[in-house]
């Protein structure tokens, strides 16, 4: 069985060299389960080998019975169409089963491109034993829960897979399959799934709402693995929600003290606002958990009820205070293009980030991915078909060179592409270019060092030295343009 994670490079452009990549848990996992079981398995990550054929080459020797396995997201749509019409070129008789939370969003959709055998709907850990077993026996995988196909030109969709109740049946990551020079190590779930509705997240397709939780006992031999065995000293955790569970956390901090490793290792977790508190971020703060993501999203309250998410201003800024207070760097996150947004509304967050002193922020453009209420209410207006899904990416201001037009997925009334992105741009420069900030960001060494990586050492460091020129200036050319559009255009207006 051989597994791709589909990426694109576009994702993140001239970016890629200083983010870190992160393991594909998707893949991950699945590949957990086959090697507990002894069963032969390859995978391949775009990620990291961006052509991607001269591997399935390779790895298509080793097998007989050849059955690929695609994972994707949305934006990676695209690349899992081109790398399946090569398998289907090359090796006509191999079995095909794409999955993926995309998938799981829009099952007829991928079935009409008649390019998958299979598809998967959900968590895919409980099933990818039984289908290992039935494809290398020549059975069909008609029956399973989770599995989608067509049957005389009629699409068969089975119930979706049960979700995993005891995460800790799921085995641990097989990282001694990952090179840690090429991977980031410092990444760790504990949970899954969030019991919130926001209009734009297609967090709870396959949770349904529930949240899971892993056992004490087992966060802590994966943390054990993760520091003691592959010396990762700065771990994120990657809960949709960390503290949802305040009990759990208390006693997890228990004993990451009792380990000593908050004298050597510094923690991330992302929350929401409403569930931080001045007892639980002390005891935090006391363990090594010296970085908090909050996904804010807007400043204005009228944006925030609209898009279901539950918390107001008083209490995000509280939680900035309480976080600022115990020295735990914040990063935020806004995102801009929601419906019925203004300019004014994108305003007000520049002006919130500023006021409240947050470390980093990323002010990003709204995606509606399938799945969430924001693209089933307008999907008519997102024009797929002319660019089916390349352009799903929430960073696009600031990934994109400045000679690629823009194209937002999704625009507020009575606002053009080029009106939003010289905004989002103008933000980033008016909140990072002063004196506090860009000290911070040439004398901290941690600072924002989960989002931009300059590398692990010196011989790194000048390797990347001309990209990171490339960077800045792509980045310059593209704040000069955006200053002349701005000029332009108030001037038209005028």
């Amino acid at each position: 069985m051989i597994f791709i994670n589909c990426a694109t490079k576009k994702s993140l452009g001239l970016f890629k060299r200083f983010f870190p990549i992160s393991i594909p848990f998707s893949i991950a996992y699945l590949m957990a389960m086959l090697k507990q079981n002894n069963l032969q398995f390859h995978y391949i990550d775009q990620q990291v080998n961006e052509n991607v054929y001269p591997l399935i080459d390779k790895f298509s020797n080793f097998y007989e019975k050849r059955i690929f396995c695609l994972s994707f997201l949305t934006e990676s749509f695209n690349s899992a169409i081109r790398i399946s019409k090569y398998i289907r070129l090359n090796y006509p008789n191999s079995i095909i089963i794409w999955g993926g939370i995309h998938v799981t969003a829009m099952p007829e959709d991928c079935l009409n491109y008649d390019l998958a055998n299979y598809i998967f709907l959900g968590e895919g850990e409980s099933a990818i034993n039984e289908i290992y077993y039935r494809l290398h026996s020549n059975q069909n995988l008609y029956d399973i829960k989770g599995i989608g196909f067509k049957h005389k030109n009629k699409i068969i969709l089975n119930d979706r897979a049960p979700i995993i109740e005891n995460l800790d049946e799921i085995p641990v990551i097989p990282y001694e399959i990952f090179n840690p020079k090429i991977y980031n190590f410092g990444y760790l779930t504990t949970s899954r799934g969030c019991p919130y509705s926001c209009s734009f997240c297609n967090n709870n397709l396959t949770g349904n709402k529930k949240v899971r939780f892993k056992s004490i006992s087992r966060v802590i031999s994966e943390l054990e693995i993760l520091i003691e065995k592959y010396k990762q000293y700065d771990i994120t955790f990657y809960d949709d929600n960390f503290l949802i569970n305040k009990t759990r956390v208390f006693e997890m901090c228990e004993i990451i003290q009792q380990h000593n490793w908050h004298k050597k290792c510094n923690f991330m977790f992302q929350s929401r606002a409403k569930d931080i508190d001045k007892d639980t971020v002390q005891l935090l703060s006391k363990t090594g958990f010296k970085t908090a993501f909050i996904c804010i999203e807007s400043a204005s309250q009228e944006i925030l009820e609209s898009i279901g998410k539950n918390e107001n201003l008083e209490q995000i800024s509280k939680a900035i205070r309480i976080l600022k207070n115990e020295n735990v760097q914040v990063m935020a996150n806004f995102i801009f293009g929601f419906p019925f947004e203004n300019k004014e509304d994108r305003s007000k967050c520049l002006e919130y980030s500023i006021t409240n002193d947050i470390d980093v922020v990323k002010f990003n453009n709204v995606v509606p991915y399938p799945g969430t209420k924001l693209y089933s209410q307008f999907i008519n207006i997102l024009n797929f078909n002319s660019i089916n899904f390349d352009n799903f990416n929430s960073q696009l201001a600031i990934i994109k060179p400045f000679y690629k037009k823009i194209k937002f997925p999704l625009l507020p009334q009575n606002t053009t592409n080029n009106e939003l992105e010289i905004e989002i741009l103008y933000y980033y420069f008016k909140f990072y270019f002063r004196f506090t900030r860009i000290k911070k960001i040439l004398f901290e060494k941690k600072w924002g060092n989960i989002l931009f990586q300059y590398g692990d050492n010196i011989k790194t460091i000048l390797k990347n030295i001309p990209f990171f020129i490339l960077l800045v200036f792509n980045l310059f050319i593209k704040l000069i343009i955006a200053i002349f559009k701005y000029i332009f255009m108030f001037l038209f207006k005028r």
